[in-house]
């Protein structure tokens, strides 16, 4: 009895084994292959019939640093083309060319998602191909010539950014753009792009570009002359033989002096210095045009005052100051 119960264990352990190691239980193995590609259906439609026959397509597919092209023949300007993508998300442009490989007709959808086990559609609508403008900044005979080093483009709404680490480096570059008129400038910087390095604002001019032309365009920066006509004002000399005496029955100084030797003088300012651990005060807001002042000193307490005159010159400087004695309030 015990030597039946030990080889049915042994039986069962053996089993066990025989299952890990040996498949007693049979099982089917399946390989899945994931879906790499997706189905793309392109179709095109031309804006205007084209005045050269077009004969190739080229479909660029873009994913940051990768690029693959698609070749395709062409009759007529409606392409519907049926591709095997990556799936993922690409940028997809398609130019169209005539006979001698000029570019013609294009357009570019950007992040456009291609599914696995389902096909895609997309709608691309052709238009003229793109104008180049190669741009070459000319500094020549600038006031700055020797410190620009950061230039600003615009065309419309969209800015560039040229650099360059030293003089010698031209300053060019070339863009690729839809045809059209464009509201175009450049703006002229030293060391940084800071509003404060900032040497030259640009002035918008308005330029065309047309499709598949190569334009080159030699910008300058704009300058004009500048007339300088300048008057040299000197500091007006004080007026002379200046005299004041008091008026006690009056309670009135009275101030009296010859023209400055300045010449085309608007008036004179008179001060008062009621004693001399204050400020001299001035007397009257407009330069006075007589050469006579008379000054109620009923109000004041002082018992001692000093008066200069200063003249004025055309464009309001005030001149050098001629001082009175001290007169004596009784």
């Amino acid at each position: 009895m015990k030597r039946k119960m030990l080889l049915t264990r042994l039986f069962g352990v053996l089993c066990v084994f025989t299952l890990l190691f040996s498949g007693c239980v049979s099982s089917v193995n399946q390989i899945v292959k994931p879906s790499t590609q997706g189905e793309l259906i392109i179709t095109t439609s031309a804006e205007s019939l084209p005045d050269e026959e077009i004969v190739r397509a080229e479909i660029i597919f873009s994913r940051g640093k990768h690029t693959f092209i698609e070749y395709m023949n062409v009759e007529g300007i409606n392409l519907t083309a049926n591709l095997l993508v990556p799936v993922g998300t690409w940028d997809i442009q398609i130019i169209l060319f005539d006979q001698e490989g000029n570019p013609i007709f294009q357009d570019q959808k950007e992040d456009v998602t291609i599914f696995p086990d389902r096909a895609t559609d997309l709608k691309m609508n052709l238009r003229p191909a793109n104008g180049r403008v190669n741009l070459v900044i000319d500094l020549e005979g600038h006031v700055y010539q020797n410190q620009i080093f950061r230039v600003r483009v615009h065309f419309n709404d969209k800015v560039y950014e040229l650099k360059r680490d030293d003089i010698f480096e031209p300053l060019t570059s070339e863009f690729s753009l839809v045809p059209g008129s464009y509201d175009f400038k450049v703006e002229l910087f030293t060391s940084s792009f800071r509003a404060t390095d900032r040497v030259d604002p640009g002035v918008w001019k308005t330029i065309d570009v047309k499709p598949t032309e190569e334009l080159t365009y030699v910008w300058t920066p704009q300058q004009e002359f500048l007339k300088i006509i300048a008057d040299i004002h000197l500091v007006p000399e004080p007026p002379i033989n200046l005299s004041a005496w008091y008026d006690p029955k009056n309670a009135q100084v009275v101030l009296q002096w010859s023209p400055s030797s300045t010449e085309h003088i608007i008036g004179y300012l008179i001060y008062v210095q009621e004693d001399p651990f204050s400020r001299s005060v001035r007397l009257n807001e407009e330069p006075w045009q007589q050469l006579t002042f008379t000054h109620d000193v009923s109000e004041l307490d002082a018992l001692q005052l000093t008066y200069s005159v200063a003249a004025v010159s055309p464009i309001g400087i005030v001149g050098y100051r001629k001082n009175t004695d001290a007169i004596i309030i009784e």
